[in-house]
């Protein structure tokens, strides 16, 4: 007997890098997770899709995440 599969949920991120406790950037958006990941894969997967984002500086120095923050989207 097989089971139906269970909806995909969508989250609604926002995470902010520091750089030398002076420059901060934010970012935000939504990400479905696939099925079987866990908050710390979606975390590690957001984070470094961001990472690459920004400027090529701050990659190659010392950068840190000062915030993170991982919700359900939907509001009902």
């Amino acid at each position: 007997m097989s089971h139906p599969a269970e909806p995909l949920v969508e989250y609604c991120f926002i995470i902010t890098f520091s750089h030398r406790e002076q420059d901060l950037m934010t970012f935000s958006g939504t990400y479905t997770p696939s099925p079987g990941m866990t908050r710390h894969d979606v975390y590690t997967t957001i984070r470094a899709d961001h990472v690459r984002r920004l400027p090529s500086h701050i990659q190659s120095s010392h950068y840190q995440v000062t915030y993170f923050s991982l919700e359900r989207n939907q509001l009902t």
